[in-house]
């Protein structure tokens, strides 16, 4: 009897101790889930800060520059004057008739070695007299045509003194293309005349012509060149 009462004893024991031990982990678990329970938190939204408001200003429009259209000068028209024929008082009578008046002399114009009028005459030889003949331009098939040019100096007194000029010479080709002979057929340049044509003549005789033709072949020809020197 006594075996049984203390095995029943400590069974009673064995429960009292299991049921405070869930009471005490019953109230451990609560403990924990009020203090330290986490805490679910979402995302917070935060309300944006109003935008200032946009305030449009119209600018007045720019004046654009008047541009004034240019003036256009009125050409004066001359009206055409009216002849109002007067009426011969006297239709039946002749007329008186007028002596003409003697046309004046005309003075002779002093030669000038300079100036040559016109273009001189080819010099009169015939094939076979030892020289060829000279063509004129009209008399050969082909002109000679210049295929290189060289500038003139311009003299150096001239052009202090503000000169230009013009000079026109009358060359003669041969049939290689040189020039061979020229003659002054009119010059200007008042005072400094002379070095015009002497600066148009040392460059002259440096040109390179294509001969002219006459029926097939090369022959020498007449050329004129005109020398223009003007200051820029």
């Amino acid at each position: 009897m006594n075996a049984a009462l203390v095995l029943d004893q400590r069974h009673k024991l064995d429960r009292k101790r299991l049921l405070l031990s869930a009471i005490a982990a019953v109230l451990f678990h609560l403990w924990l889930f009020y203090f330290t329970f986490p805490e679910m938190t979402g995302i917070i939204y935060r309300e944006k800060p109003p935008k200032p408001p946009v305030v449009i200003r119209r600018l007045p429009p720019r004046e654009k520059p008047k541009i004034e259209p240019p003036k256009v000068k009125k050409k004066e028209v001359e009206k055409p004057k009216t002849i109002i024929p007067v009426p011969d008082p006297t239709p039946d009578e002749p007329e008186e008739i007028q002596e003409l008046e003697p046309e004046p002399e005309i003075e002779e114009i002093p030669e000038d070695q300079d100036f040559i009028w016109g273009i001189p005459d080819a010099p009169d030889v015939e094939p076979g007299d030892g020289e060829e003949r000279i063509y004129s331009p009209w008399e050969v098939s082909k002109e000679p045509e210049l295929i290189k040019e060289v500038g003139p100096s311009y003299p150096e007194m001239a052009r202090l003194a503000g000169k230009e000029a013009m000079v026109v010479l009358q060359l003669v080709v041969d049939a290689n293309g040189d020039v061979i002979s020229h003659a002054v057929l009119h010059a200007t340049g008042d005072t400094f005349k002379e070095q015009f044509i002497k600066e148009a003549v040392a460059a002259v005789y440096r040109f390179k012509f294509d001969p002219a033709i006459q029926s097939g072949h090369p022959v020498p020809c007449q050329a004129k060149y005109t020398f223009q020197f003007k200051l820029r």
